[in-house]
Parts: structure tokens; sequence; C-alpha cells
């Protein structure tokens, strides 16, 4: 996503050390209020997309209540974006950033 022009907040930067290495951070519900950004993109893992959006902490943040939070529910896109290869990522541009617009114009 970095490539992509997208930014971590430095707030999200500040937990990398604990998150080992890893490609992604957890966050408690406590901490969902670090996701204060222009744009929120959310790659379902450990929960459901519905559960995600539908969270009663996360749907509070600035990004969620403009309508900035993009849930990236579809297993086609998260496994192109994931892949790190560049045809995987044309094919998740192709897909996300129409998403990514949207959310933006809200």
């Amino acid at each position: 996503m970095n490539e992509l022009g997208f930014r971590t907040p430095p707030q999200i930067e500040a937990l990398a050390p604990r998150a080992a290495g890893s490609f992604y951070v957890s966050l408690s519900g406590e901490q969902v209020g670090l996701l204060s950004s222009d744009l929120t993109v959310v790659f379902p893992i450990n929960a459901s997309a519905d559960a995600i959006r539908t969270d009663p902490v996360l749907s509070r943040t600035p990004a969620a209540t403009s309508g900035h939070l993009v849930v990236l529910d579809d297993k086609t896109t998260s496994d192109a974006f994931s892949s790190g290869s560049v045809p995987g990522t044309a094919a998740a541009l192709d897909r996300a950033a129409p998403l990514f617009a949207r959310a933006l114009q809200r």
C-alpha cells in the first residue's frame, strides 16, 4: 500500500515493534481511535467483514463516520494484494481503486 502512495499513520507505525516483523498490527478496542485517517482500509483476517463493519467501536472512528472505511471482503482482491507480484497488484488495483475513490467522495 505504501508503494501506491498510502502512508501508514505514525501512531500505527509506532505499534510495529510489537508486530514482530508481521505485515499487520493488532488493535484492541481501546486503540481503534488510532485509525484516524482520510481513508482506512481493512483486510479481514481473523474476523468476518460483517463483524468488522458492524463493530461498535470501529464504526465510530472518524473514517467510518465519514464513510471512508473500506473493508476489502473480496478474497480475490485480498489475495491479489497479498501476492506482492506485479500482476497481482495490478489486478488488486483494478478492483480496489474504485472502492477507494467512492469512499473518499463521500
